[in-house]
């Protein structure tokens, strides 16, 4: 005779059911421990043993230098707290954006624009030979912009800071330059 095969829900139904939550027996085991605790510190004050905690004024240390004046804070440069300007900063001089290698950078800029549209053009136009082209000639005239205002960028950042309104918009143009050249590094060939 051939064994029967065991049917899977009659081994499920014999397992011995899993059971759920917390154990009564932990529950009674912390019930009599807390209520153990407070009877404890219950007999160990009324027989005095436990003490009261110090006062303030009869923990508190000798402080070396309360006889001196209290320090005040050295005067700030550039006119007192202005809201908004890091500690220390100047303002900056309203022909900041006058300065001769900005102007440079700004034209070598805008003929790059033009050029980058031209790339764009060429590459919605799937014409490679134009789209390499104009983007070589725009991302030799963004590295140069960029080239001419970098150190003098970062040295507005530390005169001035980077909260500068004519500060922020430079290093917003500046950034502006960055993203079309990243493109074109990314769209044209060598």
């Amino acid at each position: 005779m051939a064994p029967q095969p065991r049917d899977p829900e009659d081994r499920i139904s014999r397992r011995r059911p899993v059971k759920r939550g917390v154990s009564p027996v932990l529950i009674g085991a912390l019930v009599v421990v807390i209520l153990g605790g407070g009877a404890v510190v219950a007999v160990l004050s009324k027989k005095g043993l436990l003490q009261q905690p110090a006062t303030a004024a009869e923990t508190a240390k000798p402080k070396p230098f309360a006889d001196l004046p209290p320090e005040t804070p050295p005067p700030r440069r550039g006119g007192g707290a202005v809201p908004g300007r890091a500690f220390g900063l100047a303002t900056a001089p309203a022909d900041l954006v006058e300065h001769p290698a900005w102007q440079e950078a700004v034209a070598l800029a805008a003929q790059a624009d033009v050029l980058y549209e031209q790339a764009v053009a060429a590459m919605n136009a799937d014409d490679r030979a134009t789209l390499n082209a104009m983007g070589n000639a725009a991302k030799k005239k963004y590295n140069e912009a960029a080239e001419l205002t970098a150190e003098w960028e970062e040295e507005l950042f530390a005169k001035y800071g980077e909260n500068d309104p004519q500060v922020r918009e430079i290093k917003r143009e500046r950034t502006r330059w960055f993203k079309r050249l990243d493109w074109l590094l990314k769209s044209t060939s060598r």
